[in-house]
C-alpha cells in the first residue's frame, strides 16, 4: 500500500510541473496523466474547461461521515479538488481521509444503477470504468448514463449512474487537465 501511495504522489508532482494552459484537455494516458472529473451538458472535448457548457468541478463528499467518498459537484471558489488516473477499469485518487488526518489512495467501488459513484480506501477488483475517446468517463463503454441528483441527508448534488430521481439532471463527465473556473 505503501509503495501505491508514494507512486500516486510521484505521478501527482510531476503533473503539476507543467503548467495548465500549456496541457492538452484530454490526458492521453489516463493510467499515468492525472487528471480532473468535471461535469457537462457537453459530449465535445474543450481545450480550456471552463468553456464547457454547464461545466461544474467534482470533489470528494462524506456526507454521513463514513469511510467512503461520493462525488459532488463543486462550485467555482473551491480549495481543493482532487486529480483521477485510471487503473484496472477502476478510478484512483491519493487523498484525505475524511477528518483529515492521512492520505489514502482511493478507488472507485462497483456503480450500479441509481447509486453513486463511491470511493473507498481499499483495493478493487477489475473495474468497468473506461475513457472513452480518451476524455468522456464511461461505464461498460457507455458514457450516457451520468446524473447529478440531490443526494443523502444534505441533498448535495452528487454523481449518479443513471440516477431515477424527477429532479436528476443528465450530465456527461469528462477527464479534464485543467480546472474549471
Amino acid at each position: 500500500m505503501l509503495s501505491q501511495i508514494a507512486l500516486f504522489a510521484c505521478l501527482l508532482c510531476s503533473a503539476s510541473a507543467t503548467p495548465l494552459h500549456h496541457r492538452r484537455q484530454a490526458p492521453l494516458e489516463p493510467a499515468v496523466t492525472p487528471f480532473y472529473l468535471v461535469t457537462t451538458t457537453s459530449a465535445s472535448p474543450s481545450g480550456n474547461s471552463s468553456t464547457l457548457p454547464g461545466v461544474s468541478a467534482t470533489s470528494f463528499y462524506d456526507g454521513e461521515y463514513a469511510t467512503n467518498y461520493t462525488i459532488r459537484q463543486q462550485s467555482a471558489g473551491y480549495l481543493y479538488i482532487p486529480t483521477f488516473i485510471l487503473a484496472d477499469g477502476n478510478l484512483q485518487s491519493l487523498t484525505y481521509t475524511p477528518g483529515g488526518t492521512r492520505q489514502e489512495v482511493y478507488n472507485s467501488t462497483a456503480t450500479a444503477a441509481n447509486a453513486p459513484l463511491t470511493f473507498a480506501p481499499a483495493a478493487q477488483p477489475q473495474g468497468c470504468l473506461s475513457l472513452d475517446k480518451n476524455y468522456l468517463l464511461a461505464k461498460d463503454g457507455e458514457t450516457k448514463g451520468w446524473t447529478i441528483c440531490p443526494y443523502g441527508e444534505d441533498e448535495e448534488p452528487t454523481l449518479l449512474w443513471q440516477g431515477t430521481d424527477s429532479d436528476c439532471e443528465a450530465v456527461y463527465v469528462q477527464a479534464a487537465v485543467d480546472a474549471p473556473y
